[in-house]
């Protein structure tokens, strides 16, 4: 699923596909489940785990695996 603001759009690819056909410089991978448009992260925080995850605008909280995130970084 892509969600865009309050929409919400069915994709049939996986995510390493989508992920090869966004721009790095404005998407990054943030786990096995989930691309984030870095614009709409609004901080990075630790979790109780002391792992870190993404607050988006939207209030939603996205995990960061460590397999995926330090790529991004």
């Amino acid at each position: 699923m892509i969600h865009a603001g309050v929409e919400e759009f069915a994709l049939r690819s996986t995510l390493e596909a989508m992920g090869r056909r966004l721009d790095r410089a404005r998407f990054a991978r943030a786990n096995r489940g989930a691309i984030l448009n870095v614009e709409s992260i609004v901080r990075l925080e630790r979790d109780e785990k002391n792992e870190w995850e993404a607050v988006l605008f939207s209030g939603v909280r996205v995990s960061c695996s460590k397999k995926y995130w330090s790529r991004a970084l």
